[in-house]
This record gives C-alpha cells, sequence and structure tokens, in this order.
C-alpha cells in the first residue's frame, strides 16, 4: 500500500507541474494509530468533531488564490481547499509551538 502512495505521489507532482504549480514535494503520513476493527456488538459513537484551525488572514487568502489562479477550473477548487487547509495546519503549528528563534 505504501508503494501505491509512492506511485500516486509522483503522479501528482507531475500533474501540478504541467499546469503551473511547482510544490517541492508532497507527504503521505500514515495515521497515528492503527485501525481497530469495530467490535459486533460496539455502541455507534458520535462522530468526533475535529480541531479548529485558525483562520487565514485576507492577505493569505489572495496568496492562495493567486497561487490556483492558473489552475484549470475543475482543479481550482480542490487544490484552493487544499492549500488553505495546509496552511491553516501550519499557522496552528507554529501559533502552537511558539515562535521558532
Amino acid at each position: 500500500m505504501a508503494t501505491d502512495f509512492g506511485v500516486n505521489k509522483d503522479i501528482y507532482l507531475a500533474r501540478l507541474a504541467n499546469v503551473g504549480c511547482e510544490v517541492s514535494g508532497i507527504e503521505f503520513l500514515p495515521s497515528r494509530t492503527p485501525r481497530k476493527q469495530p467490535a459486533a456488538s460496539a455502541s455507534p459513537q458520535a462522530p468526533q468533531r475535529p480541531a479548529q484551525l485558525p483562520q487565514l488572514s485576507p492577505i493569505e487568502r489572495a496568496e492562495v488564490e493567486e497561487l490556483v489562479s492558473e489552475l484549470p477550473e475543475g482543479l481550482r477548487a480542490a487544490a484552493s481547499k487544499a492549500i488553505e487547509l495546509s496552511k491553516r495546519r501550519e499557522k496552528q503549528n507554529t501559533t502552537s509551538e511558539g515562535p521558532t528563534p
């Protein structure tokens, strides 16, 4: 399965580069905990809400829009959402760790 992700990684990088969106790499991370098969008698749990990510500033949103402006219409929305979430996660990590010296 890890090999499949490696193959897809090269495809994603090539496709993004083909439309002018050069990225240095894509990293697929395994889940922190292995999946457990639900027990047949286990009661269904309420879905967990994802952690709230910080919002992007108007300047950061404009940067995202500029990055995806040259992409084809069908790819633009998905790429914009992915870049925005990536920036929001990065922002959360930098704020939770504190500024780096």
